[in-house]
């Protein structure tokens, strides 16, 4: 093959690429990408003490393998990570990706919401990424990015459960992701979907027989996510003996003198379990 003949190809492979990338570009808002970059170096320098002089905590043991008590503790999502990134995992690793997920996180939710105002994307891509919670995600060092893994797949759940049978699908999936990366960030999928059909009914020109037809597919998805975290989640606990072996030689009994007295409960859910939390959490706000 000559040198042109080389050159040529290369420069098509090259343009291939950029085409791709520029269709990925294209997909989403200029205001969102804003956002997203915002987020990421906001994220970063407001948190460079945390990166550079890493404090740690006492569950800091756990990040030297993620796969240790994710799957008692209900997050089977985190021994699918610890798999793909621990060999290349480190604190300031984590701390990076931890970044990108808050941008990914913030480049979907400011093109969902149709933000127009760059402006207000910035500083929501600042109030996104540095916040107590950020700073404490990452005294938990090479792991820190596991608290965040659900985030993406909240913001994807909102941008496909109203595109049909499909699109219900995959965004029950998602909500599952969301809840078996970190419990809490059900939250933020409940407060995207609460956001986003407040904001419908605001406008002039709302259906409201279809506007309570996606409230009914919001409260029934949201119910199905639960009933897969637990199905999954008692599955996953079948193989929770081989995947807390504790390869740095933990045993049970010291991960219960350790605080984590629950540790194994989570693989062992009922849904009836949710109910009673459900009437006992309401008793307690009245």
């Amino acid at each position: 093959m000559s040198g042109n003949a080389q050159d040529a190809e290369i420069k098509e492979i090259m343009k291939s690429y950029q085409d791709r990338l520029m269709k990925i570009y294209n997909h989403f808002s200029k205001e969102a990408w804003i956002g997203a970059f915002a987020s990421f170096i906001a994220g970063f320098l407001g948190n460079i003490y945390m990166i550079i002089n890493h404090t740690l905590d006492n569950d800091y043991l756990d990040s030297f393998n993620p796969r240790i008590f994710s799957i008692g503790q209900g997050r089977w999502l985190w021994n699918i990570c610890g798999v793909i990134i621990t060999p290349f995992n480190s604190a300031m690793f984590s701390a990076i990706l931890l970044m990108f997920l808050f941008a990914l996180f913030t480049l979907f939710l400011l093109d969902s919401f149709e933000i127009k105002s760059k402006i207000f994307a910035v500083i929501a891509g600042i109030f996104v990424s540095v916040s107590p919670v950020v700073c404490c995600f990452m005294t938990y060092g090479g792991g820190s990015f596991l608290f965040a893994i659900g985030l993406p797949f909240a913001i994807l759940a909102l941008r496909e459960y109203d595109k049909g049978v499909k699109g219900l699908i995959i965004a029950a999936l998602c909500s599952l992701l969301t809840i078996v990366g970190y419990q809490p960030t059900i939250a933020v999928l409940i407060a995207l979907f609460y956001s986003k059909l407040t904001l419908e009914l605001f406008d002039e020109k709302v259906d409201i027989k279809k506007w309570i037809i996606k409230f009914l597919k919001v409260f029934g998805l949201l119910i199905i996510s639960v009933v897969l975290y637990v199905i999954t989640n008692n599955i996953a606990g079948l193989f929770e003996e081989n995947a807390t072996k504790f390869v740095i030689g933990v045993t049970t009994k010291e991960v219960e003198a350790f605080g984590y007295e629950a540790a194994g409960d989570a693989s062992n859910l009922h849904l009836t379990y949710f109910v009673s939390s459900m009437v006992l959490a309401y008793k307690n706000f009245l």
